[in-house]
């Protein structure tokens, strides 16, 4: 009785399979947030977010939406991240300012704010790069100051808000793929 594949066969198969198999890339982002009373009868978010170790790409911006009657203060975040947040806007977005101050697979930064809006479910979006410089996206739902019987926005309303920001972090990803001295 012959075999049922030859060495060959099996070969090819095996080629075959490596050729057809996709690489899977993510950012992976768990997005814990605490609430908590603060002064003048404000709310205070703090978001802490974690970028898990089994991501492949690192952060380079965070966002959440927000009612636009929020009318955010205290604004922290990280390090080497700016804010893009005016009263009035529907979200607020922190991003690192150089590739260092990216976060990196396996760690945590923290974010928050104060609203005199009460806690309600909004979407967040995460934006980053892969090791190769390719763009990478993931959004969800998180807590976020939200008007009283305000309907509860889809997570697809922040690719709306997110699109310009991303076109901008794709030409700073481009920047930093630019020697200096060649600019």
């Amino acid at each position: 009785m012959s075999p049922r594949f030859t060495k060959s066969a099996f070969l090819i198969l095996l080629g075959l399979c490596a050729l057809t198999s996709t690489a899977r890339a993510d950012l992976i982002l768990s997005v814990d947030v605490a609430t908590s009373a603060a002064s003048n009868g404000r709310t205070l978010y703090t978001y802490t977010v974690q970028n898990l170790a089994t991501s492949t790409a690192t952060l380079a911006s965070f966002g959440v939406q927000v009612a636009q009657a929020a009318d955010l203060a205290d604004v922290t975040g990280p390090v080497g991240w700016d804010v893009d947040y005016v009263v009035g806007d529907a979200s607020i977005f922190w991003t690192s300012s150089a590739e260092s101050y990216d976060l990196a697979p396996g760690g945590s930064l923290v974010f928050g704010f104060t609203s005199v809006l009460t806690p309600g479910a909004q979407p967040f979006a995460g934006i980053g790069f892969e090791p190769n410089g390719d763009f990478v996206f993931v959004d969800g739902m998180t807590t976020g100051p939200l008007n009283a019987g305000a309907a509860v926005p889809e997570p697809a309303s922040v690719v709306l808000a997110a699109s310009a920001l991303a076109a901008a972090l794709l030409a700073k990803a481009r920047r930093r793929s630019i020697p200096s001295g060649a600019r």
